[in-house]
């Protein structure tokens, strides 16, 4: 197929989750109280991990390093691992 140019954006791993979250809501797919969870999330899963790197920038194994985090170490208090139907996300 045709190689299409696609334009550099700037917009970070934390903005776009939190654009997505404001979609779904937007869009009645998801409720306001889903939406307080998933920032808390965003917030305590997101942010302090991958949430100011360049989406466009994002590489698998950085992914993959966090998903490991968050297993190992994902609690808010930093005591435990999450289960990983904690870590599910959204598609």
């Amino acid at each position: 197929g045709k190689a299409t140019y696609v334009e550099a954006s700037k917009i970070t791993v934390g903005d776009f989750v939190r654009e997505r979250v404001k979609h779904w809501y937007d869009a009645g797919e998801i409720t306001a109280g889903t939406v307080e969870r998933y920032d808390q999330l965003v917030d305590h899963q997101i942010l302090p991990h991958l949430g100011s790197r360049p989406l466009q920038a994002l590489r698998t194994i950085e992914i993959e390093e966090w998903h490991t985090k968050l297993r190992l170490r994902g609690r808010k208090d930093g005591s435990g691992g999450l289960r990983a139907s904690s870590i599910r996300l959204r598609g």
